[in-house]
């Protein structure tokens, strides 16, 4: 299911300290959320028509916004904005008012467990509407295309109601010897019944209208045409619905004597997507549920690879209907070429690919998943004279004698595709979905095992992302990334072992190997001929440590390392947290002359607090602002307001998360200093990248 990756969050509130705790504990509970906060209706107003809401928490004795107004003006736009509101003694009377109101519930502000709770249910009802409005929209434009396709059938088809046609296609009007629809609409269908036939399809009839398993049923008949000639008929009926009604579908085949080539080829074609002629969605699960009855008993095993393309609506949106079609042919097509016989590929749904691979383990259907996301993010479709790119996120399940179904495995495989897509900076798009609780726990305890020896070890290595400037800086800028590296060479990222590291309290320690081998190799890159800078990120745990300073100096002196080439990484929350401690370290770094910069920011609600405390240069703006306009097609009105009053305050713009070109004019037009994301180039183990090519 979809979810809300990042939440923008409106807070009514009349403290700002009310409003920062609720802040912290919603990002404490694990949610990522972009908070705003307003105390007046005119500010209320504002927030409301320019950004898209997913909540609001409404204080019910606000000065300045009472509930009713919050709720007068939601209704007055017509936005689907779940509103909780919130009080200091809640009475039973009060949620009822509330309710009342239209909001959907009402909880005392001491209640944090059960605010939660709350919020938990309220996003996910508001995804199932979400989600709902657009299987609603597709549905209407796949009864668009059936009714096209009916028309067009060479099958008789008819639907009737209570024994009455209520439509029937030119096939079924001219099979029967009339010369319009009007002539048999209406009509009984009892009258195209042979008498020697009547009494048992009247029985067939009955006991189909009466079944409730929703199975088809056959009859072979004489059928009588409108001069009252007949002609030997073979009839199924099937429940079916048309314009929102139940009724029965009635499918009439004059010649029972075809062919077995004929009557392969049309179930060929019903087990295919017409589009990319690959399997369709039916013919995939039919398959898969084939592999879980054969991993049960055979103990075989197999793998499903679920491949979600993210921004075919952008696609759609930038260009065209007809362009993401061809962006959807291109990786069918591609796809194709790398399966094999043994492969099942399908179309599952418009912007997903599945395969099943038979015979597969999970190292194998994970390296052969990367491959295929790597061949599809640099494929490029040619419309128009445009070129275009894709990007995917892969998510991996296996099939073993422990699975269940058939429909949990493919829902296990959505879950892995899910969380790849959610993972940050788009740095990996492959999941492998976790079997099952007790692996999960032992793959922990594996990890952690992982990272104690890697820590005595030294199997660690950085990669480095360039930034790139829009406003012609001659400076080259790399963002410095960590990854352990397993036993076999594998890369593994920071999303799978800081968790860990955290409960161990050893990331001070990594933040330390970073900033010493990232030093050594920033000089031994330098040349007389570039002016290299170096971006590292700091951990809590380096925030709060004294002695880091000190020791940085030491490292810069020993490297002959001029201080202003390295910058320091510090996010957005953990300086609001530890806003003191964030205050010294940026004072103390700035004074050996290095230089800071705030990252994910803009995801607190008075984000701006920030900047009168710590010396920083550089500002990374949170790469939700950027994701939303390029894979949900969002107005970017939000990233430009934030990158132009960060101007004010005299800061240099960082944009992340650049996955194509059709941002760039945004971003340049408000004004950024400098991008970074895939689009330019994904992170390398060395600081390669071709400045001069984008001066």
């Amino acid at each position: 299911m979809e979810t809300v990756d990042t939440i923008k969050l409106l807070i009514i509130h009349d403290s700002l300290n009310e409003t920062e705790r609720f802040t912290s504990l919603l990002r404490n509970a694990g949610k990522a959320i972009r908070p705003q906060h307003v105390r007046t209706e005119a500010e209320f107003i504002n927030a409301l028509q320019k950004d898209e809401l997913d909540m609001i928490l409404a204080q019910c004795e606000s000065e300045g916004v009472s509930p009713d107004v919050v709720m007068s003006h939601i209704k007055q736009i017509n936005k689907d904005i779940p509103v909780l509101l919130l009080q200091e003694n809640v009475e039973s009377q009060d949620i009822v008012e509330g309710l009342r109101l239209g909001a959907k519930d009402v909880i005392s502000e001491d209640e944090d467990f059960l605010l939660l709770l709350v919020v938990d249910r309220e996003l996910d009802n508001l995804v199932n509407r979400r989600a709902r409005l657009i299987a609603e929209k597709h549905l209407k434009e796949t009864e668009k295309r059936c009714e096209l396709l009916l028309d067009s059938s060479m099958d008789a088809i008819a639907y009737i109601h209570d024994g009455m046609h209520i439509h029937a296609n030119p096939t079924y009007v001219e099979r029967f010897g009339y010369e319009s629809a009007d002539e048999i609409s209406c009509r009984s269908i009892i009258d195209l019944i042979a008498e020697q036939d009547l009494d048992a399809f009247k029985k067939v009839l009955r006991e189909h209208t009466e079944s409730t398993d929703f199975s088809s049923v056959d009859f072979t008949f004489q059928a009588v045409q409108a001069d009252g000639s007949t002609f030997a008929a073979h009839m199924t009926l099937s429940p079916a619905e048309y314009e929102g009604e139940p009724c029965t579908q009635v499918l009439i085949k004059r010649d029972q004597g075809a062919s077995e080539a004929i009557r392969q080829a049309i179930e060929t074609i019903s087990n295919q997507d017409l589009m990319t002629g690959l399997a369709n969605r039916p013919h995939f699960n039919e398959k898969v549920t084939q592999a879980v009855e054969l991993a049960e008993n055979k103990g075989t095993r197999s793998a499903i690879i679920y491949i979600t393309i993210d921004n075919v609506n952008t696609i759609r949106s930038d260009n065209s209907m007809a362009a993401a079609d061809v962006v959807l042919g291109d990786i069918a097509m591609l796809l194709r070429r790398e399966s094999d016989a043994s492969h099942t590929l399908a179309r599952f749904a418009e912007d997903v690919f599945t395969m099943l691979i038979p015979e597969d383990t999970p190292k194998t259907a994970f390296e052969y998943a990367n491959k295929l996301a790597d061949l599809i993010e640099h494929n490029i479709s040619e419309v128009d004279e445009q070129t275009i790119q894709a990007t995917c996120s892969i998510g991996i399940a296996m099939i073993n004698k422990k699975s269940e179904n058939g429909e949990l495995a493919i829902a296990k495989a959505l879950d892995a595709a899910n969380t790849a897509r959610q993972m940050p900076s788009r740095e990996g798009c492959v999941f492998l979905f976790e079997e099952e609780v007790d692996a999960a726990e032992k793959k922990k305890e594996d990890m952690a095992m992982k990272l104690e020896l890697a820590l005595k070890s030294g199997q660690f290595k950085l990669l480095f992302q360039p930034i790139i400037s829009l406003r012609g800086s001659g400076n080259e800028y790399y963002e410095v990334l960590l990854r352990m590296v397993d036993e076999n060479s594998n890369e593994i990222s920071p999303a799978e072992f800081l968790g860990h590291a955290e409960k161990l309290q050893v990331t001070n320690k990594l933040d330390r190997w970073v900033i010493l081998n990232s030093v050594k190799a920033l000089a031994e890159h330098l040349t007389e001929d570039n002016n290299t800078h170096i971006i590292i990120n700091l951990s809590t745990a380096s925030l709060q440590d004294g002695s880091l300073v000190p020791w940085v100096r030491n490292v810069i002196h020993t490297t002959g390392i001029a201080p202003n080439l390295i910058i320091f990484q510090i996010n957005e929350a953990d300086a609001g947290n530890y806003l003191n401690d964030a205050k010294t370290l940026s004072k103390a770094l700035t004074d050996i002359n290095c230089q800071c910069v705030i990252s994910r920011f803009g995801c607190s609600a008075k984000p701006f607090n920030l900047l009168k405390h710590l010396n920083v240069k550089y500002v990374k703006i949170d790469g939700s602002y950027t994701l939303d306009i390029q894979n949900e097609n969002k107005s970017p009105d939000a990233l430009i307001d934030l990158i132009k009053e960060l101007h004010n305050e005299e800061k240099q713009t960082i944009i992340p998360c650049v996955e194509n070109a059709n941002i760039l004019s945004i971003l340049w037009q408000a004004g950024a200093h400098y991008i970074q994301g895939h689009y330019l180039q994904a992170p390398s183990s060395q600081m390669d990248y071709d400045f001069t090519s984008d001066e």
